[in-house]
């Protein structure tokens, strides 16, 4: 009997970690989410099929914020769009909330990959690759720069 409690107990612990590991998981790719990131996203567009773009993530919670995006044709800067959003991390999937929704649609990314520097993956199935710019914790450091000025 004493041997079936202590297995018990060590299942208990086990089962206990795992639940906080995973929303651990969520509040950390949340944390390195924060800050500006710049590079590509395949899109719809007459030129080249992608846009430059520069996204914004702010936190406003654990694992939740604000944000904007401004995306732009490489080649026709006229061919431009601006939205803000906002955002969470849950289960391992970042929701995107946009309030244009005549330019954007909300999405839920499942397929990513990323670090501090580089964030990589589908957003409704086109491709990205960001770069991060500025990290909000270095914020004391650098001022942010101003790449884009949305219309």
């Amino acid at each position: 009997m004493k041997r079936f409690s202590s297995l018990l107990s060590l299942i208990i612990i086990t089962i206990t970690v795992m639940t906080f590991t995973s929303c651990d998981r969520d509040a950390d790719e949340a944390d390195a989410l924060l800050g500006i990131w710049r590079g590509q996203i395949e899109g719809n567009n007459s030129y080249t099929g992608y846009y430059d773009t520069e996204i914004r993530f702010y936190g406003d919670y654990a694992t939740s914020g604000s944000g904007d995006e401004y995306d732009q044709d490489p080649v026709d800067p006229n061919n431009s769009y601006y939205s803000t959003f906002n955002w969470e991390v849950r289960n391992n999937t970042i929701y995107i909330y946009y309030d244009n929704l005549n330019d954007f649609r909300n999405v839920a990314i499942t397929d990513y990959r990323f670090n501090s520097n580089y964030f990589e993956g589908y957003m409704n199935g086109n491709e990205f690759r960001l770069t991060k710019t500025v990290n909000w914790s270095d914020w004391h450091a650098k001022k942010a720069p101003a790449v884009y000025a949305p219309t």
